[in-house]
């Protein structure tokens, strides 16, 4: 709670390296998972040492290597938004379907209108 800025920030991104080369590490070639770990280690434990000047170089080193890895998507923030624009979509129909709208019969004799049967003069 009382440490300092560089060594929360150093942490946070440590701990996000590592899920990141953990999720990715089957898709990486053994060299480059090394090298990405060497660097998260390093980060570490440059935050063991409590050494600001150390983190904020280990710190540079593990987002330069992992940008270098794992490029940005381009248009990501499209893609995004237009996910989350499907799904509010998908959910707005689902509950006006179910909840607003759920049409009851008030009497027997329109069942059979409902099921499809009409009845034609002849």
């Amino acid at each position: 709670m009382f440490a300092p800025r560089y060594l929360k920030e150093g942490r946070i991104v440590a701990r996000n390296a590592a899920k990141m080369l953990r999720y990715k590490r089957d898709l990486l070639a053994p060299e480059k998972v090394g090298e990405l770990q060497s660097a998260v280690d390093g980060l570490e434990a440059a935050c063991r040492q409590r050494d600001r000047p150390q983190v904020a170089t280990a710190l540079k080193t593990v987002e330069e290597r992992f940008q270098q890895t794992f490029p940005p998507r381009s248009d990501a923030a499209w893609r995004e938004n237009v996910e989350v624009f499907v799904v509010a979509i998908v959910i707005a129909v689902a509950v006006r379907s179910y909840f607003l709208q759920p049409f009851t019969i008030p009497t027997g004799s329109m069942q059979p209108t409902l099921n499809g049967i009409l009845a034609y003069p002849t």
